[in-house]
């Protein structure tokens, strides 16, 4: 568990937008890769525009295109597995039913046996409102 964290944790933080992405893996790397031919992900079911399982259990949002380029470029299978509510996702991961889990940050439980990776999305808040009348300065 703690090697397929490492390993998304490389490729999100220097590799994500290499051209060639396989290319940049070391031999170790790589051999991993052959003998995990599936890597299951869960993640929050209800974030977007994040991340999130519609109704038909499909993944989508931000997370879910990165995960995409990933298995992509490195022509691997990344199983996604469905989780509802966001207690089940963690539940599944610390029960080894999954080997990635996106979107727990700040967890000490976790920071104790797993790798955290650093954010790979930044998102300023932002509000907008409906402008009526005019602007009073």
């Amino acid at each position: 568990m703690k090697v397929v964290i490492l390993f998304i944790y490389f490729i999100f933080s220097h590799l994500m937008f290499a051209a060639e992405l396989k290319d940049s893996l070391t031999k170790k790397e790589l051999e991993w890769l052959h003998n995990h031919p599936t890597i299951k992900y869960s993640g929050n079911p209800n974030h977007l525009p994040y991340e999130a399982f519609d109704d038909y259990g499909n993944h989508i949002g931000m997370v879910a295109d990165y995960l995409d380029i990933i298995k992509k470029k490195l022509n691997i299978e990344i199983q996604r597995v469905p989780s509802q509510p966001w207690p089940d996702a963690v539940k599944k991961n610390k029960n080894t039913q999954v080997d990635i889990l996106s979107n727990y940050t700040n967890n000490k439980d976790f920071l104790n046996t797993y790798i955290m990776t650093h954010g790979f999305i930044k998102s300023p808040i932002v509000l907008i409102v409906k402008r009526r009348g005019k602007i009073h300065q």
